[in-house]
Formats: C-alpha cells, structure tokens, sequence
C-alpha cells in the first residue's frame, strides 16, 4: 500500500509534468519580445506587463496553489526530489524566455551571472509575493499608486536591472 508520501511524490511528479508545459511558452515569449523590442516598447514596460500577467496566471492556477503547499511543508526527501524535479522543468524554460528576452533588448548578464541565476533570483520574488498574496492581496499594491505596477514588478524589475547590462557594457559591470 502506498503511503502518504508516496501519494505526494507522485501528486508532484504528475504536476510537474503538467506545469512544464503550461509555464512557460518559450517560442511565444521570444516573439512577443522580439517585437516588443522592434516596436520600441520600453523595456521597463515589457517587464512590468510580463510580471503582471505571470502572476495573475499563478494567483489564477490552482495547481500551483498545490504545488505552493508542498513547497513550504515538505521535509521528506522524496516530496523535495519531486519538487526539484518540477523545478528544473520550469527553470528550463523560464532561464531560455529570460535569454530571449535579452537577445530582444540586447542585453548581456553581468559577469559571474547567467540566466539560470536571473531565473531563479525572479523565481523567488514571485513565490514570496505569492506566499504574502495569499494571505493578503492587498499588499502587493505599488508603493507609488500607479495602477499598472505592483511591488512585485518593481522588485522584478530592480533584479533584472541588477543583472543586465547593455551589450556594449556587459563586461563593465
């Protein structure tokens, strides 16, 4: 008889595979920057709706709520591998939307980072403003009242300019 662990282990494994390919659309995000870029969209702009519509989607996903409980219960290590399973899925493709984003921008990451790093530095903003969202909607409103930003964007954003750097700067830092 399988145990409760072994139920969510597999409960994850099965999410995993369902999230990999409901995250992230890597070909639709690359164009969608590409011609955001091509446009002469800020990219101030383009972070702050792709931040929005982000985490609307996970405010909105019932199975990332799911996911969400593993996350800060699991201690066994059967439950962390399939959730480091679902980890990878997903930093897979959000570290290649990342990259695309800054080929659409002409972007580098300053030295020692890598889109891995940047995907994982936005990755955990957004799971600890969904964490605080949950128990309080409110309070990611933007510190300056514009209805088109949240706290989270501009925590996102501060990251992501943190990272980057034009190309013709990128070894400057």
């Amino acid at each position: 008889m399988a145990s409760q662990i072994d139920y969510q282990a597999d409960l994850l494994h099965h999410i995993a595979d369902i999230q990999a390919t409901l995250t992230v659309d890597v070909d639709r995000a690359e164009t969608g920057f590409k011609r955001a870029a091509a446009a002469g969209v800020p990219l101030a702009d383009v972070l702050r709706i792709l931040v929005e519509r982000v985490g609307q989607q996970h405010r909105e996903n019932a199975l990332f709520a799911v996911e969400f409980g593993f996350l800060a219960s699991s201690a066994d290590p059967r439950v962390q591998r399939a959730l480091h399973h679902r980890q990878d899925a997903f930093l897979d493709g959000a570290e290649r939307a990342w990259q695309s984003l800054l080929d659409a921008y002409d972007l580098h990451l300053r030295p020692r980072y890598t889109s891995r790093h940047l995907a994982i530095a936005v990755s955990s903003q957004f799971i600890g403003s969904l964490a605080l969202w949950y128990g309080n909607p409110g309070i990611d409103a933007d510190p300056d009242g514009d209805d088109g930003w949240s706290l989270s964007a501009r925590s996102i954003a501060a990251i992501f300019y943190a990272m980057t750097s034009p190309a013709d700067t990128a070894s400057g830092g």
